[in-house]
């Protein structure tokens, strides 16, 4: 699968180096592999790991994307490259969009 990562993603990377966050940096490369190994996205749906780092479909005002937990509150926040309604099969492009660490605070 191709990522795609957009400059918010790359800002919250490097912040996340500045605060000496080695454990979340370590689960966003292993969440990264996990997502370049597979041809599609559904691959991934079918992995272990889907299930070890809680993706999820969003809804509400983030309809149509993903999240995938790297820490406690902590998550990478994601989209398919495509059209809504999303066929796992045919999901082979993610845009990498943000790391939330304010996921489920009001």
């Amino acid at each position: 699968m191709i990522l795609h990562k957009t400059n918010k993603y790359l800002r919250d990377c490097k912040k996340l180096k500045r605060k000496n966050r080695k454990e979340l940096l370590i689960n966003i490369e292993k969440i990264e592999n996990v997502l370049i190994y597979h041809d599609n996205f559904y691959g991934v749906v079918n992995s272990p790991f889907y299930k070890i780092y809680n993706f999820e479909q969003l809804v509400g005002n983030r309809e149509g994307y993903y999240s995938a937990r790297i820490g406690g509150a902590e998550r990478i926040i994601f989209k398919p490259v495509g059209e809504k309604p999303y066929n796992h099969i045919e999901i082979e492009e993610i845009i990498l969009e943000e790391i939330s660490v304010k996921h489920y605070k009001k």
